[in-house]
């Protein structure tokens, strides 16, 4: 039997919260009260109300009937003690830090937010001589670095705009109440607590635009703001306006008087009398509307939304896919523990192609709408860096994580199956590569031909934007140059991603060379002893290793006991000497392939490592005759000699290991790199947006 205390459940509030049928005249939905004052039954009801000290209304500006319906129904809903109805999103949170900050203070903010906000933090604000500190990304250490004497708050969105992060709410939280400040989450894309609830989670104060989820329809403009009530205004001594006589009502102090609600009455008694940001009470009763079917339209978005990010994931046209709830994003664990019910409505996603052509693809969506809004029941896009974006510095925009690629995609709560047929026609009319395999390239085809999809279907990860490594405008033209040996992983790694992002090398016309070296030569041409000579290198190379390969996702190795092994490999880099001097493109790099796959899975390491005849099938790149051609091949001088200008050349280019990458961007300037899993530092002296690859287990490539 249920316990008759229960409380009711989120969906009930939902519906029910705060509102009980009018006792005069029996409505069982919420009145509208459209009306701006209110009638006082005689002169010492007006003084009353007008000195807060007895319940009533006074001006719709600080108070009506159908608004506090609204109220108190969210504060429910987000686990709040009260709450202020406000005229945007914009008001809801330029109230609450005002309220936490005074001129000469300072608040923290990730640089990972919607553009409206950062314009309003980073201009607005310094009106009133109050101070945003970026943090870049959502990590506590750096929120907790970044505070100082006159910080007086932090805040965050639960999950950003557009990089889709998502972060530790209760760490922060933990940070915050350290130094003795609060945690103000904007929990918009929390769809009204249906997704999140930060309260719960250690936060002080929530912001919501309620013209999103919570209205649901695009039809009405509001916010909210949510006082948790748990936060002690007068602990720290930070806040005088909370503790000190309020000079507006003879010397009360909010938080001597109304305890644990005193941002509410603080918000509605200063902030709404003498700002003026009130809600309308039509829109609130149009926001009471949505509430009732907040779940149902939560349930479909997020359900569309996961759809729409897979398919995209997989697709040719499509660069990379951010959204929390695909295992690719860097904070999928994350949003899985901390919204359980899914990762949010919104996705962005990078088009393959060139600037006109991500512009193309909003222009021809015909179901799709084009306007510069989120949380309709409608499916919504838009391109940030032209739009919600466009007034921010392009170097302040690459930061926040948009870049040109870059669109944005509010799913609504149409049949799936519709809006991806509606992407489809927008892709073939942009003139993107068709989701058809049968539209790829001859070098793809070739690819999934030999090896069974080891490179022709590679799964999509999260790019990394801004300060994580994504460029901002693309500069046309260049080359990448990369020294690679099978004896080293890394080079493994390296080989992959260059060859992952062909396309996208392509498309800004920077031109790509593999050249087959010695690591061995280079190990010792550069005085750089290899790591079976040193015990602790040796370790480190195994633990690098590691890292490396999980950092891109690559689970399908093993490392050789024999860290000494590296050195076999004289035969087979001849032999991919001479195919890259006497055989198609095509082949050199399916060859690679295979000898990358049989070094790292199979351990065919010594120097009587052949290349095995091909199997029995027509579809093979590679004939027995040509196999004894290549083994006849590698043992000429001059294919030895080929190889040794190679090391010589890398050598003279600072090479000490594998790989080493020379990279010219479309001015001419070269710089050389080292590494395999950091290629967005290469692709940003490039000019290129880069795409992380989280990479499928590799199957063998059959030559």
């Amino acid at each position: 039997m249920a316990a008759a205390n229960r409380e009711p459940g989120f969906d009930t509030v939902a519906v029910h919260g705060g509102q009980e049928p009018d006792p005069i005249n029996g409505s069982r939905a919420p009145p509208l009260y459209q009306t701006s004052a209110y009638n006082f039954t005689d002169a010492a009801d007006g003084a009353g109300k007008f000195a807060w000290s007895k319940e009533g209304y006074v001006y719709t500006r600080m108070g009506n009937p159908t608004n506090t319906v609204f109220e108190n129904r969210m504060a429910m809903l987000e686990g709040g003690v009260g709450a202020v109805a406000t005229a945007s999103g914009h008001a809801a949170q330029f109230m609450a830090l005002t309220q936490c900050c005074e001129p000469g203070h300072n608040f923290l903010s990730t640089s990972w937010l919607y553009g409206g906000t950062f314009n309003q933090f980073r201009v607005y604000l310094k009106k009133f001589k109050i101070e945003v500190k970026w943090v870049v990304g959502n990590d506590p250490a750096g929120f907790d670095q970044a505070i100082d004497e006159n910080t007086r708050a932090i805040y965050i969105e639960t999950i950003s705009n557009p990089k889709h992060s998502v972060p530790d709410i209760p760490a922060i939280a933990a940070v915050a109440h350290k130094h003795g400040i609060p945690l103000i989450v904007d929990n918009t894309f929390g769809m009204g607590g249906y997704l999140s609830q930060p309260i719960k989670l250690g936060a002080d104060i929530v912001t919501h635009s309620a013209t999103k989820w919570i209205g649901g329809h695009g039809t009405s403009m509001g916010g909210i703001v949510i006082d948790g009530g748990h936060f002690d205004w007068s602990a720290s001594g930070k806040f005088p306006g909370f503790t000190e006589p309020a000079e507006g009502y003879h010397g009360m102090r909010f938080w001597d008087t109304y305890g644990k609600k005193a941002l509410a009455a603080k918000l509605r008694m200063d902030a709404m009398r003498d700002l003026g940001p009130c809600l309308s009470p039509f829109n609130a009763w149009l926001f009471l509307q949505g509430l009732e079917t907040l779940s149902l339209r939560g349930a479909r978005t997020v359900e569309n939304t996961q759809k729409l990010g897979e398919w995209l994931e997989a697709h040719p046209c499509i660069n990379w896919v951010l959204y929390p709830g695909l295992k690719s994003h860097p904070d999928y664990e994350l949003a899985k523990k901390l919204l359980p019910k899914g990762a949010g409505g919104v996705l962005t996603f990078g088009v393959a192609g060139k600037v006109e052509q991500v512009r193309a693809v909003v222009d021809n969506l015909k179901l799709t709408s084009h306007l510069a809004n989120v949380g309709d029941c409608k499916t919504l896009i838009i391109h940030p860096w032209v739009t919600t974006h466009q007034q921010m510095p392009d170097e302040e925009k690459i930061k926040g994580g948009v870049t040109p690629d870059l669109l944005r995609v509010s799913l609504g709560i149409e049949d799936f199956e519709d809006i991806k047929r509606d992407f489809e026609q927008a892709f073939v009319a942009a003139g993107l590569l068709k989701a058809d395999k049968s539209g790829a390239d001859p070098f793809s085809k070739a690819m999934d031909l030999v090896s069974g999809g080891f490179m022709g279907k590679l799964a999509t990860g999260a790019p990394k934007p801004g300060t994580d490594g994504t460029i901002g405008i693309a500069t046309m033209g260049g080359k990448v140059e990369c020294y690679l040996d099978i004896a080293s992983y890394y080079s493994y790694i390296a080989f992959i991603q260059l060859q992952s992002n062909k396309q996208l090398l392509e498309q800004n016309e920077i031109e790509v060379e593999v050249h087959p070296y010695l690591l061995a030569a280079i190990n010792v041409g550069s005085n750089n002893r290899p790591p079976w000579v040193v015990p602790a290198k040796a370790k480190y190379s195994k633990y690098d290793t590691r890292r490396a390969a999980d950092n891109v996702g690559l689970k399908n190795f093993s490392i050789p006991a024999e860290l000494m092994e590296v050195g076999k490999t004289v035969v087979p880099m001849r032999a991919l000497t001479y195919i890259r001097s006497a055989f198609p493109t095509e082949v050199y790099i399916t060859a690679f392939a295979y000898f990358f796959h049989a070094f790292w899975t199979l351990h065919k390491y010594p120097n009587n490592f052949s290349i095995p005849p091909p199997p029995p099938s027509s579809k093979k790149l590679i004939t027995p005759e040509q196999v004894t051609q290549i083994l006849d091949a590698i043992s000429t001088q001059e294919v030895k000699t080929a190889l040794k200008a190679r090391v010589d050349e890398a050598l003279a280019r600072g090479a000490f290991g594998a790989p080493w990458i020379w990279a010219t961007d479309a001015q001419g300037r070269s710089e050389p790199f080292f590494g395999s899993d950091h290629w967005n530092f290469v692709y940003e002296f490039l000019g290129v947006p880069y795409q992380k690859v989280q990479l499928l287990p590799p199957q063998k490539p059959k030559l």
